[in-house]
């Protein structure tokens, strides 16, 4: 069998595009899959709660997540889901406490030297935050998508896909 140096060339330029493909491919599909510009991947369980807990639930004391639990009593009183009295004041009150830090943790930042000198560690302290600005504004304004009502592309977009807002427009004609 006598290949020409023209058509062996052509072979393993092919063999190379497909082997690049397969290596690299995996990589572009998971870089997909891994990317959400509109906000955190659960970033509508706030809202979720909030229509499927009653204020009492949501009102139980709890360790962890207190701020995202508050954000979603702030929702049930902003709407006056499960039969409590609306009450925007109260919602504004609980919104704004759920987006403030809760607590400290240290973490260790090292600082370079200068003029020669050696670095060195030191402790600094961050706030802590149970929800994200982010989230808080998908969770209020799927929230107003739902009050509408209407199926149409932006209400859509305000929750996060059409399934995601037909399900949750389930849930809030219960909770209404």
């Amino acid at each position: 069998m006598n290949i020409s140096l023209e058509k062996e060339s052509q072979i393993l330029n092919a063999v190379s595009k497909i082997l690049l493909l397969g290596i690299l491919s995996p990589l572009f599909f998971s870089a997909c899959v891994s990317f959400n510009p509109v906000g955190e991947p659960n970033s509508l369980d706030i809202l979720r709660e909030a229509l499927i807990l009653s204020p009492s639930a949501l009102e139980q004391p709890s360790e962890r997540q207190s701020g995202r639990r508050q954000y979603a009593l702030a929702i049930v009183y902003e709407y006056g889901l499960h039969g409590a009295t609306p009450d925007r004041r109260h919602a504004d009150e609980l919104k704004r406490q759920a987006l403030a830090p809760h607590g400290t943790r240290p973490i260790t930042q090292y600082f370079q030297g200068v003029n020669g000198k050696p670095g060195r560690t030191a402790l600094v302290y961050v706030s802590n935050f149970d929800l994200t600005e982010s989230e808080a504004l998908t969770n209020d304004l799927c929230a107003s998508a739902l009050e509408n009502g209407r199926d149409n592309q932006a209400n859509y977009e305000s929750c996060l896909g059409e399934g995601s807002f037909k399900w949750l427009k389930q849930l809030w004609a219960q909770a209404v």
